[in-house]
């Protein structure tokens, strides 16, 4: 991908998108209900504001991994993209949809985390919850 601006959508349906890379620099998720809530606020304005058409989530920079082109490793908005993420698990887990290829594909999630592997096995037992 080029740098621009896109929606986020768009990002994690980007067909040479495998996954975020959260590396092992990044620090732990840390948000805590208020900044979740305040992001989701943000989104809303976003979609009710006089910029409805371009809700916007501030910058994500990532570059793409030297030895892997189709992942990217994630520079700063792991927070917003892992609560993304997550809210977006959780939104199909609670609508009984199965989740869709933009989130998990091929046994593999699209956010794959090097800070810690208790942080990447919890994802992948809440994904594992998710599908059963």
């Amino acid at each position: 991908m080029k740098t621009d601006n896109y929606p986020l959508i768009e990002i994690l349906e980007y067909r040479n998108l495998e996954q975020f890379v959260i590396p092992e620099i990044q620090r732990d998720y840390v948000w805590k209900e208020k900044d979740v809530l305040d992001l989701l606020n943000y989104i809303y304005e976003g979609y009710t504001g006089e910029m409805a058409d371009k809700p916007y989530l501030g910058f994500i920079y990532a570059y793409n991994h030297a030895d892997h082109p189709y992942k990217y490793v994630l520079v700063d908005g792991q927070q917003r993209i892992t609560t993304i993420f997550l809210l977006l698990l959780a939104c199909h887990h609670r609508l009984g949809k199965g989740l869709p290829e933009y989130l998990y594909s091929s046994q593999r999630l699209k956010i794959e985390y090097k800070v810690r592997q208790a942080t990447q096995d919890f994802l992948l037992s809440f994904v594992e919850h998710c599908n059963e």
